[in-house]
């Protein structure tokens, strides 16, 4: 303790220590990027198969099943989840990755699926794994404009933005292209020894600049460049394709295709507030302060306004207002949890210690703000909230060391004596009670999957504020002591009256002569109470984000062609319209919006597939009332398709129950699917569920007649390729028109499977053509449209909504009953949902939770050299248990991820209050003090600093109660009532289960003596 006697002379160095490290604080906070919440964005990478004139079924066999096997055998990754189209594939790969290089395992996965062989026709797969989530999305309409015009508008916005140094990247969904169609005509080309493929060879190879190479001339080498390109549409139209060799006439391009520029749509149509709309969303470089960025943006959209005031610029998702509110909101609320335990610690110490401890809080908070700054943390909701938590904590510790300070200058010792004593005697409590709570909050920091990696800076936040408070109550409390302690007046002295201690030392006493039926009501108690809390509760993973936002996914599943996914669209957003209070709205039609929130999942761009995203002007309370009278308004359009109504949820939307079925025989698939699906229409407390049937597609099959093929001289494969080039459109060019470069598409204007035979097929050998009939004979049959498939089989699920919540867990028992009933050979039948999930992240909690014990357990067996005696603090935390639960049931409040964060967190915080008593009472029998007498005087000397603990570390809690909504409330709640329930009980039962267990041992301790 030397270095104690030493700081006091230094007292100068410790000020402008103190006061540097606030001033470093507050400009860390101002540079400090800040967000709402944390990139809890999984490792995911896709891969994008593109075959042009591949069937799906074709696609899969030759292209993405190859790539699967390859992809199995690789141990980092989780899952493979692939949706084949025609001519079209992605492949998501998801990584089981903790602590590894994502960029490593990407680099050796893209290394395997590229030595895959794949067929010519296949293009090399295009790898992407950056699926960020923009910061800001704005949506562009205009009443009056062309879309080339808007699309121009849209442009020279995206340009305005693209200037501020700290935005990354910018994108438009939404826009159309200009190309140049070709399209030719099949009854003119069939007059021609020419093929869909020679017109290709012919615009591309006269359109196509070679690098020449050089010349030496003089000692010095110039280089020789050819112009070989469409400067204009004209010269395209006049390329001569053929020359009659009879009558020399040539043939130009024009002569057998019509040529025009024309405007492709996008494969997703996008709407804001019911007009065709163009999206920009924008990605922020890493580590920024959105708020700063925001305000840059802001900017440049009112100067586009002014510069087009005919367009409408309306904000889908502005991250950085969402940010500034509620980085607002949560400072709000940790300044009002300090007034709250100041306005504590002042009524409990009196000024002269209050003030001393109001004077380590911005020490505190600010070197946590710069410790969180030099490890390269941001500061959101989930940091602050840590700070929050660790208002009352973090006083803990300057509360025991300034209390034992005035206690013992109040018996006469000097100050530099009495500080001296005070922390020599706490020194080794305290360390105990600070690496309890740390060792419970560290293990949150190994959690796994996406809620783990939502989480992890509030222990991080926790347990850098509680180190530093240790530093500081060791340190700067008595540096300030120093200065600002003395001697109360023996009025103030008194601590509580002698009637009071009377009361107190009674209660104690009775308590030690009934250890054994203490013990057992305390078991009774835990075993009723949270069992009650356990079995009434519902269980709710990731709760409501509680924004006045609710959005639509629906994907048309009907045969009605009179209705079709446009007007099934059309009749969602016309009923969703007939609501008030709409502040904004923007739907797609054959894929999804620009991702608006983390929570979303994405949809497949599926044609049959989209969404809608609805933004009220209404609180949120109102919200759950909305979602269900729209459910029943579109209940009637369910005869079409599917249609999913959800709110935005604070981490990913998991639906209540979801059946995996997995299966190499899809017809098994379906079959089984049929019967569930039978079965789930018969339970009554299910509201909805979600079907998507594989979808089956006619389709024409050509069988050649290799005989005929040979006495025409033709080859199999350069016949299937005259075809593909009749009835695909490629791209074979570019046209200069003004500054642009518009690609050249070439095509044929075949319509229907006669205008396809009659087309000519070209023999080389003999210079001539003849219909496509001679050659092969047309079947029409059926294929699958879409193929899904995970981890290489083919899979379907069916997604089922609850009326409550609470009926989950029947709901799931009663589909097990009925699937082990059923006969589900060679389909593999899985069940999941939020229950699953949440199940799983519960048990990875409740893990952590066991190695926090085990660890704090450690630390106390080095204290008090012990086994016994750590086992005793150990009993606060179901004592914990049995407050946290009675909260949760007295105020209704769910299970969430972040109660069992609570709980958790619990253990490494009651223990204090034992660690605490257990210490004085051991060093009051030291003294030579009987084990009783020990027991009682412990009581009476901690009572004061272990429920000024307490109730500081409760108030601090209250602002997070009352604005922590549903996710940061129950946590809030949890520890609340668990500090509570645990300070009451273990200020009696700690001092009575020491005294039996003790005793016990003195007892045979005597008679092993006798």
């Amino acid at each position: 303790m030397k270095i104690i006697e030493k700081l006091l002379t230094k007292r100068k160095v410790i000020f402008f220590l103190c006061i540097f490290l606030v001033v470093a604080g507050v400009y860390s906070y101002s540079n400090i990027p800040k967000q709402k919440m944390p990139d809890t964005t999984p490792p995911i990478g896709t891969y994008q198969l593109i075959a042009p004139g591949y069937s799906s079924e074709e696609m899969y066999e030759l292209i993405v099943n190859p790539i699967e096997q390859v992809l199995l055998y690789n141990d980092d990754i989780r899952s493979i989840n692939a949706s084949t189209y025609d001519g079209f594939a992605i492949i998501m790969v998801v990584l089981d990755v903790r602590e590894r290089n994502v960029d490593d395992i990407w680099e050796k996965v893209n290394k395997d699926v590229n030595a895959v062989k794949l067929p010519d026709e296949a293009m090399d797969p295009i790898f992407k794994s950056d699926f960020g989530f923009p910061h800001a999305v704005y949506s562009v309409t205009a009443d009056e404009k062309e879309k080339s015009e808007l699309e121009s508008a849209v442009q020279a916005f995206t340009n305005s933005i693209q200037k501020i140094p700290e935005i990354q990247s910018v994108e438009i969904d939404g826009n159309e292209i200009e190309v140049i169609q070709v399209q030719v005509n099949m009854e003119k080309l069939n007059e021609l020894p020419l093929t869909m493929k020679n017109i290709g060879d012919l615009i591309h190879s006269n359109g196509m600049n070679i690098p020449l190479g050089s010349i030496q001339e003089k000692q010095k080498k110039i280089s020789i460049e050819g112009s070989l390109k469409y400067d204009s549409i004209e010269e395209l139209e006049n390329l001569i394709i053929f020359r009659n060799p009879q009558t020399t006439e040539d043939i130009h391009l024009i002569d057998i295709a019509e040529i025009e520029k024309v405007t492709k749509e996008n494969s997703v149509r996008l709407y804001a507030n019911g007009k065709e709309a163009f999206f920009v969303s924008i990605y922020f470089k890493d580590n920024l302060d959105f708020t700063k960025l925001g305000d840059e943006l802001n900017e440049v959209v009112k100067s586009y306004n002014e510069d087009y005031p005919e367009l409408n610029v309306e904000q889908l998702v502005f991250q950085p207002e969402y940010v500034d509110e509620a980085m607002n909101q949560v400072n709000m609320n940790l300044l009002q949890g300090i007034i709250l335990v100041l306005i504590i610690v002042l009524i409990g110490l009196g000024l002269r210690n209050a003030f001393s401890i109001a004077i380590t809080f911005p020490i505190i908070v600010f070197s946590t703000i710069l410790s969180l700054f030099v490890l390269g943390e941001s500061i959101q909701m989930i940091t602050i909230t840590g700070l929050i938590i660790t208002i009352g904590i973090i006083v803990d510790n300057s509360i025991v060391i300034s209390e034992a300070i005035q206690y013992r200058l109040d018996l006469g010792e000097t100050r530099n004596r009495s500080i001296y004593l005070a922390v020599k005697e706490n020194a080794l409590p305290v360390l105990s009670s600070t690496l309890t709570t740390i060792a419970a909050f560290s293990v949150l920091m190994f959690l796994p999957d996406v809620a783990g990696k939502m989480i992890v800076s509030l222990p991080l936040t926790v347990i850098i504020a509680i180190t530093i408070s240790y530093i500081a109550a060791m340190f700067v409390t008595p540096v300030i002591a120093s200065v600002l302690y003395k001697k109360r007046t023996k009025y103030k002295t008194k601590k509580v009256s002698e009637k009071s201690s009377k009361w107190l030392r009674k209660i104690v006493g009775n308590v030690l002569n009934r250890p054994i039926m203490v013990l057992v009501l305390s078991i009774v108690l835990f075993l009723g109470i949270v069992g009650v809390g356990m079995a009434g509760r519902n269980i709710v993973l990731f709760p409501s984000a509680q924004e006045s936002i609710v959005y639509v996914t629906y994907d048309y599943t009907s045969s009605n062609k009179e209705i079709g996914v446009e007007k099934f669209s059309e009749l969602l957003v016309e009923e969703i319209l007939n609501f008030d209070n709409i502040e904004y709205m923007a739907h797609s039609v054959g894929g999804d919006l620009p991702r608006f929130d983390t929570s979303v999942s994405m949809i497949s761009p599926l044609p049959t597939s989209g969404r809608i995203y609805i933004r009220f002007d209404e609180p949120y309370s109102n919200i759950p009332k909305i979602i269900g009278k729209m459910e029943e308004q579109l209940a009637k359009y369910l005869t079409y398709g599917s249609i999913q109504i959800s709110e935005l949820l604070v981490g990913p939307d998991i639906g209540d129950v979801s059946i995996f079925l997995s299966s190499e025989n899809i017809d098994r698939v379906v079959e089984v699917a049929h019967r569930l699906e039978s079965y789930i229409q018969s339970i009554k407390s299910i509201k909805s569920y979600g079907i998507s049937y594989p979808l089956y597609q006619d389709k024409y099959q050509l069988s050649f007649n290799r005989n005929a093929l040979a006495e025409d001289a033709l080859i199999g494969a350069d016949v299937q390729m005259q075809i593909r080039s009749m009835i695909f459109e490629e791209t074979v060019g570019k046209v200069q028109v003004g500054e642009n470069h518009l690609s050249i598409h070439l095509g044929a204007n075949i319509e229907n499977i006669e205008q396809l035979e009659n087309s000519g097929i070209f023999s080389q050998k003999f210079m001539q053509k003849n219909p496509l009939n001679n050659y092969a004979e047309v079947t029409k049959e059926s294929y699958l449209k879409v193929i899904n498939t995970v981890d290489g089989e083919y899979q379907l699920i069916i997604d089922i909504r609850a009326e409550d919540t609470l009926e989950i867990g029947s709901i799931m028992q009663e589909l097990q009953n009925e699937i082990d009933n059923m006969d589900t050979s060679e389909v593999v039948v899985d069940l999941g949902g939020m229950n699953a999930e949440a199940a799983d992240s519960m048990s990875d909690v409740g893990i952590a939770g066991i190695v926090a014990i085990i660890i704090i357990y450690i630390i106390m067996l080095f204290q008090f050299n012990s086994f016994w005696q750590p086992l005793i603090v150990l009993i606060t935390i179901p004592l914990s248990f049995i407050g946290s639960f009675l909260v949760l049931i007295l105020f209704n409040v769910d299970l969430t991820f972040t109660v069992m964060i609570g709980l958790v967190s619990l253990t490494g915080i009651v223990v204090n209050t034992g660690i605490l008593l257990i210490d004085y009472i051991n060093k009051a029998r030291a003294l030579g003090k009987e084990i009783r007498q020990a027991c009682i005087e412990s009581v009476e000397r901690r009572i004061r600093p272990i429920i000024l603990s307490s109730i500081t570390t409760i108030f601090g809690l209250i602002p997070l109660v009352i604005y922590g909504g549903a996710f940061f409330g129950p946590l809030a709640y949890t520890l609340i009532g668990g500090l509570a329930a645990s300070t009451f009980l273990t200020i009696f039962i700690i001092p009575a289960l020491y005294y039996l267990v003790e005793r016990r041992k003195d007892r045979n301790t005597k008679s092993d003596k006798c």
